[in-house]
């Protein structure tokens, strides 16, 4: 297990970030590599690459040898569920799902497909999450 700021100063930053924007300052994020087996073994689904453990600011990230992406979308990854520990230790739920996973997408700059939206997506989506369509909304939101 290593601090985030054992791994890049970026995710140091993006911290700082979160911990204004959510308006709660955590002490430290921590990061534990994981190989496909051990993702295997804690049955996450075999499109995991990585999630969050937020009682314990721990994110869990398929290591980088494995991951089948360069450095800077790895680091992405952990932004994104760095995002989910700050969702819910903030709001104690991750509904609606579209925002769970679009504003994490977003803050973690994971360009998704610019597929439209309707109202009744963002109900359709409020507890099954849909990356494309959440990024999209909250891109909307904020643009």
């Amino acid at each position: 297990m290593r601090s985030i700021s054992e791994i890049n100063p970026l995710l140091v930053e993006k911290k700082e970030y979160l911990d204004e924007l959510f308006n709660i300052t955590l002490n430290d994020v921590y990061v534990i590599e994981l190989s496909k087996k051990d993702l295997e073994k804690m049955k996450q689904q075999d499109w995991v690459v990585g999630f969050a453990y937020p009682r314990k600011q721990i994110v869990f990230v398929l290591n980088q040898d494995e991951i089948n992406r360069n450095y800077e979308e790895w680091l992405k990854v952990i932004v994104h569920e760095m995002v989910h520990i700050y969702y819910l230790r903030c709001f104690e739920t991750s509904d609606p799902a579209w925002l769970f996973e679009g504003l994490a997408c977003y803050i973690a700059d994971q360009k998704k497909s610019a597929e439209e939206f309707t109202i009744k997506d963002l109900i359709t989506f409020f507890k099954k999450p849909n990356y494309s369509k959440g990024y999209l909304a909250v891109k909307k939101l904020l643009g």
